[in-house]
């Protein structure tokens, strides 16, 4: 007995780490081991104490482990194949001997029930998918830890699929809903998305401290994200976005860390204010007159002001009463009328001076604006008598 107990769990851990790759050589361990059926996915056990376990006696661990491998025995049978590393117990199980999907988390459910029975302490259950080839099974293993590490809410039976897990914790769309509802004012709707993120994240239990530290840090990054580009002034949000960091750093429990919540969730729209259009629209006038001649996008320029596109151009429009890119191309014409006249230069040097790589498209873009072409513009003002009409 205790040498087939031996061959299984070296087979356990050749299989979650690798260590043979021949897979006859696997074959003929799992036939040795007296497993009729290979498994093909991997569970991962962790005691909800696990911290506390750590920092107890050698002679204390060697028991529970003990009490825990006797518990395994009586719930798998002598054919079980599971062995101790370093998140838990690791078990391997053969889903087509068990079943299907539904047979399967009724075996899980009874066996962590049977488990928290015998020890007394509750388990929650990481679940890797499972593979046709026995060399990938430290594939599973590795789903298996990504599933307890980021099982999120969680809840009864407490068992976390890696297909589930979610180390982000928001979607692509919560994140993209809350951002539009600042960006646009929308106050309300976006105080709402915030109190349910916070009760659905803040409110579990279940959840690792640490592993909501990292989700407040999303958060907050999104929510700064947001405010930036409705033109809050970057440096009111970096201090802010740095005390906030300091505090969730000493945060200890969930408590802390929902209060850090709450304080972010109250300065989207009260404490950072928002710095002054007009100000902030001059900064941006001053940059287009010295960088005009350079080949500049509308993300470009609103980067350099700190704001979205989006923004940005609304702003502009509604402060100047212009776009952005009309702006801009009254600077670059404004030039090249200047220098049309008071130098010699081909209209194609002209037009690159100025910003336009193509001379051709500049010459429309200055047909359209001005009239007639740079070509005749330029022979209007040598020409003396049209000079003096002036």
């Amino acid at each position: 007995m205790g040498e087939s107990k031996g061959r299984r769990r070296e087979l356990a851990y050749s299989l979650l780490f690798g260590i043979v790759e021949n897979l006859r050589e696997l074959w003929e361990m799992t036939r040795r081991s007296g497993i009729e059926n290979p498994p093909n996915y991997v569970t991962l056990w962790e005691t909800y104490d696990a911290r506390e376990l750590h920092q107890r006696s050698e002679l204390w661990k060697i028991s529970l482990r003990k009490k825990i491998e006797q518990a395994f025995d009586e719930i798998v049978g002598d054919g079980g194949l599971y062995c101790f590393v370093a998140e838990g117990m690791a078990l391997l199980i053969n889903s087509r001997h068990w079943g299907d999907p539904g047979e399967d988390l009724s075996r899980l459910v009874e066996a962590k029930e049977q488990l928290e029975q015998c020890l007394g302490a509750g388990f929650v259950v990481g679940v890797g998918r499972p593979y046709g080839d026995m060399r990938h099974l430290t594939l599973s293993y590795r789903e298996a830890v990504q599933a307890l590490t980021h099982r999120g809410t969680g809840g009864e039976p407490a068992i976390y699929y890696f297909e589930s897990a979610d180390p982000h914790l928001f979607s692509t769309e919560q994140l993209v809903n809350l951002r539009r509802a600042i960006v646009n004012g929308e106050v309300e709707p976006a105080r709402q998305m915030m109190k349910n993120m916070r009760e659905k994240i803040i409110g579990t239990p279940a959840t690792d401290v640490n592993h909501l530290k990292i989700v407040v840090l999303e958060f907050m990054a999104a929510v700064m994200g947001a405010c930036m580009e409705t033109g809050r002034d970057p440096g009111v949000l970096f201090r802010y976005g740095l005390e906030w960091v300091q505090q969730m750093q000493v945060a200890r429990d969930q408590k802390q860390l929902e209060a850090i919540w709450e304080m972010i969730c109250g300065e989207v729209f009260g404490v950072t204010p928002p710095a002054d259009e007009v100000q902030v629209i001059e900064r941006a006038k001053q940059f287009l007159s010295e960088h005009f001649a350079e080949d500049l996008s509308l993300a470009q320029i609103a980067r350099q002001q700190f704001l979205s596109p989006f923004y940005f151009s609304r702003l502009f429009k509604q402060v100047t009463g212009v776009t952005v890119m009309d702006y801009l191309t009254g600077l670059r014409l404004q030039a090249a009328r200047e220098l049309l006249v008071r130098s010699d230069q081909p209209v194609s040097q002209i037009a690159g001076a100025v910003g336009y790589a193509d001379p051709n498209y500049f010459s429309r873009v200055f047909r359209r604006h001005v009239g007639v072409s740079p070509s005749e513009y330029r022979s209007r003002f040598v020409n003396s008598k049209f000079r003096e009409g002036l």
